[in-house]
């Protein structure tokens, strides 16, 4: 055991995550981006090269949603390059675009090198937590999306994000990474977990890695293979859980009652575009933000509802408490880039943030902005009630006789089916107005009564392999807010 906590103490030492001034950090992180650029198309364009602080970048450069630099970007997928990055595209990220266009993300060698020093600070903030952990010396699980599903016309392989930061994995631990890459780049998801659950038979596993739900899906597939024993011995060694991509805590009970233990989860913030940020030591329902090689910028929430991206704040200057649209300058060709998440400032000493949702993907239908972090607490409040969890669900909204109404569709289990449809969408309404003011607020004169829809097990997933998705990178969006595609999708789960 000492030479096991011995071990962990060598690793943080040289993987640990940088402190120091974040307006030092920020700084540094921008003026280095800008030089990377700074004989690009892009570069030339905003004069990256007289660049100096960051009140002169502000001044000059704009920001940038996807569709303003997709000019850009669709010029390297055909081979150009000093366009938005100075050197050729290494791969590109492909979006999930559950219910919209998927989108070409660049991926460059520094930025992988970063995803790289990344995963790694990830494994030293869970050793300080856990001195006495044994993962270094554990194989590791990546349940991913493939790293490459095509090429562009110029031969630029792309893949899912996940896909390629597992296949990129730093060498120290690459060795102890499954699956093999050819497992990984499996299209099919009941092959590829097929392939994943051989691989992992009779191994020492301590770590998983990937989106919670794929995991949770994962899990109750190689249960249904696996002998007792097998998947006793899986179980039994499992030590921690790494994920991204959705909050963990809606997952967590029921994957730990599938392994029969509890296990630890590190929660951390990843985008095609970068890993921003990590769950905190200091309060675990908050995150900590990456801030030395990404330069962040933040508009609060109300004035980018309004189109007015004339106040970017800077990461130092937050106030506790703000909503705020994130704007990101990555190594990938990213510039003042709208992510599209929306952040909440918990503390702006650390600072620490919380991931409220996605900008574009608030329910606004009478002025509520009900968020995603919202739609998941008033869940999780009617399971905790219950004593029992739904399995997927997501909220759209309909109009009933001329008022607003939220429609709940959720995979039902035997519990939730016995409250029946007009019960839960009660509680459901009782519990949005208890974490949404102003959903409260407005509910008497604006909105209906909610309704829920409840579909079998699966169907979500079943969903997404008639869309020929890939499993191990797809997400299921907690809110949808055209209600066309709602009942496209509605109607195709109930084929």
């Amino acid at each position: 055991m000492r030479w096991t906590r011995t071990k962990n103490s060598i690793f943080s030492l040289f993987t640990e995550k940088k402190n120091g001034s974040t307006a030092k950090f920020q700084k540094k992180a921008l003026l280095a981006r800008l030089n990377d650029s700074a004989e690009t198309v892009l570069g030339k364009k905003y004069g990256f090269r007289e660049i100096s602080s960051t009140q002169s970048y502000q001044q000059k450069v704009p920001v940038h949603h996807y569709e303003d630099l997709k000019p850009y970007w669709d010029s390297e997928s055909t081979g150009n390059i000093n366009v938005t990055v100075g050197s050729r595209i290494h791969k590109f990220a492909v979006s999930t675009g559950t219910t919209g266009i998927p989108k070409l993300i660049p991926v460059t060698r520094k930025l992988l090198r970063d995803f790289r020093r990344r995963g790694m600070q990830l494994v030293s903030i869970y050793l300080k937590a856990h001195p006495e952990s044994r993962i270094l010396s554990k194989k590791h699980l990546a349940i991913t999306g493939s790293a490459i599903l095509g090429k562009t016309q110029s031969g630029i392989p792309y893949g899912t994000i996940s896909g390629i930061m597992a296949e990129g994995s730093p060498l120290l631990m690459r060795h102890k990474r499954i699956p093999t890459s050819e497992v990984i780049n499996l299209c099919d998801w009941n092959q590829k977990a097929d392939s994943i659950a051989e691989q992992a038979r009779h191994q020492d596993i301590g770590l998983i890695l990937g989106i919670p739900a794929t995991i949770l899906n994962y899990l109750e597939k190689i249960k249904g293979i696996y002998s007792k024993s097998d998947f006793e011995f899986f179980a039994s060694n499992l030590e921690a859980i790494f994920c991204s991509g959705v909050n963990y805590r809606s997952y967590q009970d029921k994957i730990q009652s599938l392994l029969g233990r509890k296990v630890n989860f590190l929660d951390y913030y990843a985008a095609s575009e970068g890993i921003f940020g990590h769950q905190s030591a200091i309060d675990p329902d908050s995150m900590e933000f990456f801030s030395d090689t990404i330069f962040f910028e933040f508009i609060p929430f109300h004035e980018y509802l309004q189109k007015d991206y004339s106040n970017r704040k800077l990461l130092h200057q937050l106030k506790d408490g703000e909503d705020y649209a994130l704007l990101v300058t990555t190594g990938n060709g990213t510039f003042s880039y709208v992510l599209g998440d929306l952040i909440q400032c918990v503390d702006h000493r650390v600072p620490l943030f919380r991931v409220k949702g996605r900008t574009v993907l608030t329910l606004n239908l009478a002025g509520e902005k009900t968020a995603i972090s919202v739609v998941e607490k008033t869940v999780q409040s009617l399971s905790r009630e219950l004593n029992s969890e739904p399995g997927e669900f997501f909220v759209t909204g309909r109009t009933i006789n001329g008022r607003q109404s939220y429609l709940w569709v959720i995979e039902k289990n035997s519990i939730w089916d016995s409250q029946g449809t007009e019960r839960l969408a009660s509680r459901l309404d009782h519990f949005l107005q208890e974490h949404n003011n102003l959903y409260k607020l407005l509910y008497p004169t604006n909105f209906s009564p909610s309704q829920v829809l409840l579909i079998e097990r699966d169907s979500f997933k079943a969903w997404f392999e008639r869309k020929n998705a890939d499993l191990g990178h797809s997400k299921i969006p907690r809110i949808i807010k055209d209600p066309r595609i709602a009942e496209d999708i509605i109607g195709k789960m109930e084929a």
